[in-house]
């Protein structure tokens, strides 16, 4: 190019090294103005003896459905 620094700086001297920016971080971070708002979590409460239950009969399918695979 003509008229450019034959020889142009490599390094960032000029800007010392710095970030561009400075973002802040943690619960003193600015929200966007446009923002969704965070939801709560949803207070669904489950009753641990159903739970078990249902796992029980899934793994009573599976058991079942690897014995139909092995007759065939």
């Amino acid at each position: 190019m003509a008229g450019s620094d034959p020889n142009p700086d490599q390094s960032r001297s000029l800007i010392k090294n710095f970030p561009m920016f400075e973002y802040p971080k943690g619960q003193t971070a600015p929200s966007a103005p446009h923002a969704l708002q965070p939801e709560d979590a949803p207070s669904v409460t489950v009753d641990p003896a159903k739970v078990e239950a249902a796992k029980a009969a899934r793994a009573k399918e599976e058991q079942a459905d690897i014995k139909e695979e092995r007759k065939a």
